[in-house]
This record gives C-alpha cells, sequence and structure tokens, in this order.
C-alpha cells in the first residue's frame, strides 16, 4: 500500500505491453491512491468531446502510428489532388500527443493521476520540471501474456502471439 499526501499531486505513468496486465494494475493504483485513472478509453472520451473529434478516429489512430502504405498514400494524396481514390485524412501524431499530454497535466493539477499507455513518461518528456512522476514499465513473459490474451479473448496460443508481435511492434513505432 502506497500512501502519497495530497500536496503536491502525483502523475503515475504506466507503460505496458500487451498481455502484462497494465490494465488491472493501474486500476488498482488508481484505486488505492484515490487518483483519477487515464486509460485509453477515458482519454479518447474525453479527447473528442474537448476538441470535437470522433471518437472512432481517435480510437483507431491513438498509440498507433500510421502504417507505411498509410503513410505513403497520404503524401500521395496531397501530392496531388488527381488520385482516383479517397483517403480518410490523419491528423499528423504531434497534435493529438500533445491533446493527450495536456489533459494529464490538467488532470494532475487537481489530483493524482494514473495514466495507462500513451508513451509512459515519454509522453511527459521524461522528466517534466516541477512535477512528481512515477513511470511504470509492466512486462511478463511470453508465455504470461500469450495465456492471458488467449482467456481475455477467448483465442489460440498462435492468434494471441500474432497479436501479441503486432501490438510490440506498433508500440516500439509509436515510442519512436
Amino acid at each position: 500500500i502506497m500512501y502519497v499526501s495530497k500536496e503536491g499531486f502525483m502523475i503515475v505513468m504506466t507503460s505496458r505491453e500487451l498481455g502484462a496486465g497494465g490494465g488491472t494494475v493501474g486500476e488498482a493504483l488508481a484505486t488505492a491512491l484515490g487518483a483519477t485513472l487515464l486509460d485509453e478509453r477515458s482519454i479518447i472520451e474525453k479527447i473528442a468531446d474537448r476538441h470535437g473529434m470522433s471518437a472512432d478516429y481517435l480510437a483507431r489512430t491513438v498509440e498507433r502510428p500510421p502504417t507505411l502504405g498509410e503513410s505513403l498514400i497520404a503524401d500521395l494524396a496531397r501530392a496531388s489532388a488527381m488520385l482516383p481514390f479517397n483517403t480518410e485524412w490523419r491528423m499528423p501524431d504531434d497534435p493529438i500527443i500533445d491533446r493527450v499530454r495536456q489533459l494529464v497535466y490538467e488532470t494532475a493539477r487537481d489530483d493524482h493521476v494514473v495514466v495507462i499507455g500513451h508513451g509512459g513518461a515519454s509522453l511527459l518528456g521524461w522528466r517534466p520540471s516541477g512535477l512528481r512522476v512515477l513511470a511504470i514499465l509492466l512486462q511478463a513473459s511470453s508465455r504470461w501474456r500469450v495465456a492471458q490474451l488467449g482467456r481475455r479473448f477467448g483465442i489460440d496460443p498462435d492468434e494471441a502471439q500474432r497479436r501479441i508481435a503486432r501490438s510490440d511492434e506498433a508500440r516500439k513505432r509509436y515510442q519512436q
């Protein structure tokens, strides 16, 4: 059990691997601290509401970098208005990241906050001046992660392994 005074609010940034239990740990920390929880769902809802953006669009793009194909198509679409197909416009990543960062800062002004994902401590610039930040990285063995995904989604181990590999690669690109 952690004791954290209300003087000088704290931000707990949790990064996690898919299947490592980040949601469970984040929720438990938020409850133990009496903190506001900012998980993917709540961040998407708040950003969409605040900025008049589509929650569906944000759900498809937050914490997911564009694929090479998406980047190429978007570049071609910007270069020529004569392309015979439509592409979904994708907001540059920086403004979305800035909006998530601002939401975290605003929430931390009034309360302790636990953030699940979104680049962990790197979202805040690693060592933000004047803020108390606890950064947590949750990792688990491949076997554990596969078992957790299989149980959670009712999928076979091969499919769980494919999802983990895709998630790990996407998170690595997002961090870069």
